[in-house]
């Protein structure tokens, strides 16, 4: 049907709900043609697609995707990559896909394996719900696994899929060690290259000496699970409380009555001073007098944490004679000399904080307007404050209003 007037009459003539009907057909030939046909009607056309789902098609081409017969496999998947391009079937195609997409992935055809990697990806791309829900490991390997297809297009279809449910805003997600192990380890094609490319930037170029700590084999104890035994190794801060390590972040409020709580409202107002950039000390020539803590919520990041921790048991084994000069820093800003661990102060637009607290303090912020929304810091609460919007009034050159922490 590669004639447009061709698809219009057949759209006309009712066309479309015949050939949906004819999908119930008990024989694999007629409904490998139909899934054929109807992808060919609504082929560069947004509107047809949307015609074709609306004649109920999407729970009959879901079951057919896991048809036993190659070619209905085939048209079938290619249909549903088609429609998934129309938001409002998306969470059909997901329901009705549920139990048998990743299945399908791993042992359909290569033709549906290339179709579901194109409709994954599009789903990923533009309904951050799917993207959350399919970003998982299993079903990431899955993808890793068809990364490896000997298909070239399999691959490259595989690798966007990936790239679309891992990379958010520019930004790289939290993967695991073996993940990223695997990942730095594939064959090098354009996909794995840019993904290594990413994976340095996140972790830095010696990333495989990082997840060599988090993927040691060696154990305590025969058949001990390595996950548990990588969270052992872990030194957690004193003040985190228990939680589940498949959760990504906990988020703690603080009581005000704790030690925690005076202690951090202490080093708010104790720097909460203006530093003169023209000496190296600090001046309280000016200063925020109404500036109060109200509340603080401790963010427990596992993934971040972990990341953080065999990064600065790497740092401290390699530098370990590497001391910052007393003159650059006050004392009080410094927490570990070993690793040269600073406590710093970053102030962000509230529209931020859930990507902060999701993926860190990451580069692809600093495309923004404002370059204080991404990896500027201060061993100063008072700069930090002028770097970022009044919370009250949203002006970034507020000086009248009662800043808040």
């Amino acid at each position: 049907m590669g004639d447009a007037s061709l698809r219009d009459k057949v759209i006309a003539s009712g066309g479309i709900v015949a050939l949906v009907h004819a999908l119930s057909s008990e024989r694999s030939n007629v409904q490998a043609s139909c899934a054929e046909a109807l992808g060919n009607i609504a082929l560069h056309n947004a509107a047809n697609w949307k015609k074709i789902a609306d004649a109920g098609c999407v729970p009959r081409l879901c079951a057919l995707a896991s048809s036993p017969d190659p070619e209905v496999q085939r048209h079938s998947t290619w249909a549903i990559s088609g429609i998934a391009k129309t938001p409002e079937y998306v969470d059909p195609i997901m329901t009705n896909l549920e139990g048998s997409l990743q299945e399908l992935l791993k042992s359909g055809s290569e033709e549906a394996q290339r179709n579901l990697a194109v409709t994954v990806s599009t789903v990923a791309a533009k309904h951050p719900k799917h993207r959350i829900a399919l970003r998982n490991e299993s079903f990431l390997n899955t993808l890793l696994d068809l990364w490896g297809s000997p298909n070239s297009m399999v691959r490259m279809e595989a690798g966007n899929a990936f790239r679309d449910l891992t990379v958010v805003d520019g930004a790289l997600c939290d993967l695991e060690p073996p993940m990223v192990k695997r990942i730095m380890e594939c064959g090098m094609d354009q996909n794995s290259n840019e993904f290594k490319d990413r994976i340095r930037r996140k972790y830095g170029d010696d990333v495989m000496s990082f997840i060599s700590y988090a993927t040691d084999d060696k154990t305590e104890g025969e058949g001990q699970d390595r996950a548990t035994a990588v969270v052992e190794q872990i030194e957690f801060p004193e003040e985190w409380t228990a939680f589940d390590h498949e959760a990504r972040v906990h988020e703690v409020v603080v009581p005000p009555a704790s030690a925690e709580f005076k202690r951090i409202e202490q080093l708010v107002k104790r720097t909460n001073v203006q530093l003169d950039t023209s000496r190296i000390f600090f001046m309280r020539t000016k200063h925020w007098p109404k500036l109060q803590v109200k509340q603080i919520v401790r963010v427990q990041n596992y993934p971040l944490w972990r990341r953080f921790y065999f990064a600065t048991k790497e740092i401290a084994t390699r530098d370990s004679k590497c001391v910052l000069p007393e003159i650059y820093l006050h004392d009080q800003h410094v927490s570990n000399r070993s690793t040269n661990e600073c406590r710093l102060y970053h102030a962000a637009p509230w529209s931020l904080i859930n990507q902060i607290k999701q993926l860190g303090f990451t580069r692809h912020y600093q495309a923004v307007e404002c370059a204080s929304k991404g990896m500027l810091f201060f061993d100063n609460m008072h700069h930090a404050m002028n770097h970022a919007p009044c919370p009250q009034c949203s002006r970034a050159d507020c000086d009248g209003c009662a800043p808040t922490a």
